[in-house]
């Protein structure tokens, strides 16, 4: 259970993260009635979502490189880093 807790745990803080470098959201401090502070946060779903679908091709291109139309897979990504491409056994 605590392992459960600390995977949960890093998930949101790199949500967090993750959405803060890429403009999700924004967090405002601004000072209000009575000496109070006031804490607005804007949350950016059209870029969240357009973030998600461009994401979502780029991950389905690259499986899709490694793949050839008989199924197996390429050395493309290897061969581009000059290293030997994965060996197929049949």
């Amino acid at each position: 259970m605590r392992n459960l807790l600390a995977l949960v745990g890093l998930a949101l803080v790199l949500f967090v993260a993750v959405g803060w470098f890429r403009g999700w959201y924004t967090f405002q401090f601004s000072p209000g009635k009575d000496g109070r502070t006031d804490f607005n946060v804007s949350v950016d779903t059209t870029k969240m979502n357009a973030d998600r679908r461009d994401g979502t091709s780029k991950v389905g291109d690259f499986i899709d490189g490694f793949k050839k139309t008989d199924g197996t897979p390429t050395s493309t990504a290897a061969t581009a880093a000059g290293l030997p491409g994965p060996k197929v056994l049949k």
